[in-house]
């Protein structure tokens, strides 16, 4: 099992904190995904609009806890869930998600899912 990462370093994003991307169960775990920060900040200033962040980094415990899938892209700092309840809003947010890059897509009642996770095909999703 891997243990907590906290890179201890300051992550360059206008738009998102580290706490933000740190494990939401208070272990510390981040690992964020530069990559994967470069393209929200970019989806960010596309969308004009702050994006709401549910989860980011996630331990392995705290992914189980929340029903994650074994092989989540949140235990590796490059899946993001976005909290958009708003239809209009929502719509806005994947328009600018996908002129930053983002190729992985879940759309949820609750928000979006996005990931940069290059062990897994392109794909857009309903959950």
């Amino acid at each position: 099992m891997v243990g907590p990462v906290n890179t201890n370093k300051r992550i360059d994003s206008p738009h998102f904190s580290e706490s933000e991307m740190t494990c939401n169960c208070g272990c510390e775990k981040n690992n964020a995904d530069p990559k994967t920060i470069r393209m929200i900040n970019w989806a960010r200033d596309v969308a004009g609009f702050p994006f709401t962040v549910s989860s980011w980094c996630r331990c392995e415990k705290h992914n189980a806890d929340v029903g994650g899938v074994s092989n989540s892209s949140h235990l590796k700092g490059c899946a993001i869930d976005l909290s958009i309840a708003d239809s209009e809003r929502k719509m806005e947010a994947l328009m600018a998600l996908i002129t930053a890059g983002f190729r992985r897509i879940g759309v949820y009642s609750w928000g979006l899912h996005v990931d940069t996770d290059t062990d897994k095909r392109p794909a857009l999703w309903r959950g």
